[in-house]
């Protein structure tokens, strides 16, 4: 099946550029070429991995330019896409073992070990939230994701009509796609045979370690908007979509509310690390 790996480089991922190539050129399977849309990056190096490299300089919103990415995909035949971030690390096995799990169903997502300068030791996050080989169900979407761009593949014709429909200021890209292929009937295996190294730094803006007021924030408009893109899929969407319709009206207009919100959601997620926008609740869930 011929392959790509795409990736969106953007000035804030550069540092950690070395390491994303290092990994790719070390991939035990080289059959696959590398998309990259650049948004800003003035001087990119010659990664020299896999079969060859494309760049396509792109400017937009975070979902926009995932479009593209996949678009390009499609357009170009390819088969799978395994998606990778700029800013982490993929582990030697990782085409080799998406290539594998693909051939029978449509994604694939492997374990996120979380690791920078504020985690003392690496963090395997999903390993102790699924079994080897489970699948991923639409129930298990609902309120929270574990398909991100740095961990998932998929078949290309499995997402590239469904990303298509989602609006571009879709802030939660991932969630958005990876849950709509499930819902639409796509398959999602969970296997933890090869990992993505997710780097947890200050300009990582889904960075699973944030509960600072403006995060949180954005958490809960990220909620309203994935219950507002499948809204129409059944009724617990529609119902979830209004209470946090409310919960978001109130946060901006009560402070004290805002406070007390926030500091319950701090209280609640402790130590932990959980899945994106897992913390995110209702006030009758806190």
């Amino acid at each position: 099946m011929r392959t790509a790996v795409f990736t969106v480089t953007y000035p804030a991922a550069a540092p950690f550029w070395k390491d994303f190539i290092t990994s790719l050129r070390s991939q035990s399977d080289q059959e696959f070429e590398l998309l990259i849309v650049n948004d800003g990056c003035s001087c990119l190096p010659d990664p020299q991995v896999g079969l060859g490299t494309s760049v396509r300089d792109e400017s937009g919103t975070a979902a926009y330019l995932r479009k593209v990415g996949i678009e390009w995909a499609r357009v170009n035949g390819f088969d799978i896409v395994v998606f990778a971030d700029a800013d982490d690390w993929c582990d030697t096995e990782r085409v080799k073992t998406a290539k594998k799990r693909l051939r029978g169903v449509e994604l694939f997502v492997n374990d996120l070990v979380l690791f920078g300068d504020t985690i003392e030791a690496p963090v395997f996050l999903l390993n102790s939230r699924f079994k080897e080989d489970q699948s991923i169900t639409a129930g298990d979407l609902r309120n929270s994701n574990c398909l991100g761009l740095s961990n998932t593949s998929a078949r290309v014709n499995t997402v590239s009509g469904i990303a298509k429909n989602i609006p571009d200021d879709q802030i939660a890209f991932d969630w958005a796609l990876f849950a709509s292929c499930v819902i639409a009937g796509g398959r999602a295996l969970y296997s933890g045979e090869t990992r993505t190294h997710y780097r947890q730094h200050s300009s990582n803006i889904a960075g699973l370690c944030r509960y600072d007021a403006p995060n949180i924030m954005r958490g809960v408009r990220i909620k309203v908007q994935q219950y507002a893109l499948l809204r129409e899929v059944n009724p617990w969407y529609k119902k979830r979509l209004g209470r946090f319709q409310d919960l978001y009206s109130r946060l901006e207009t009560n402070l004290a509310f805002r406070q007390s919100y926030c500091d319950r959601i701090r209280e609640r997620a402790g130590p932990s690390y959980l899945l994106w926008w897992e913390h995110i609740r209702l006030e009758s869930e806190l």
